[in-house]
């Protein structure tokens, strides 16, 4: 079967075709132990790994930014990645029509004109389509 990461929205993906156990040993680089969890005597013996927060769910679904991580652990552990083909299943964007925004497009809400850095964020948000803006109130 054909091994393929399928990107289903902005945010999310899937690694098709692989086996559960491929998906398994797959997950090991995004999983992690929870800082400060008390592990059983089991876990260190490594019967059972259930503490373990895993960033992958078992039928392969993950995040797109864990993508270039996963493929480098994929190389180190053996897997072809070559051979995985990437394909994009993500709604298109909506061609909307926006204008940029000038120093003054909050003023009339806010009675501030808007910083230069500001303006540049949104105006990028607005060219790209997409992102987030995260500044200090």
């Amino acid at each position: 079967m054909k091994k393929t990461i399928t990107l289903l929205d902005e945010v999310n993906c899937q690694f098709d075709g692989f086996t559960r156990s491929e998906i398994s040993k797959i997950s090991e680089c995004v999983s992690y132990l929870p800082e400060g969890y008390f592990q059983m005597a089991a876990y260190k013996l490594g019967n059972v790994d259930a503490c373990k927060e895993r960033l992958m769910t078992p039928e392969g679904v993950t995040f797109i930014y864990l993508i270039p991580e996963i493929l480098d652990y994929m190389d180190l552990i053996g897997f072809n990645t070559d051979a995985v083909e990437l394909v994009d299943e993500r709604p298109p964007v909506p061609d909307l029509d926006i204008p940029l925004v000038d120093e003054n497009f909050l003023l009339e809400e806010t009675g501030f004109p808007l910083r230069p850095h500001q303006q540049e964020g949104i105006n990028a948000v607005i060219q790209g389509r997409k992102g987030i803006l995260e500044y200090a109130t």
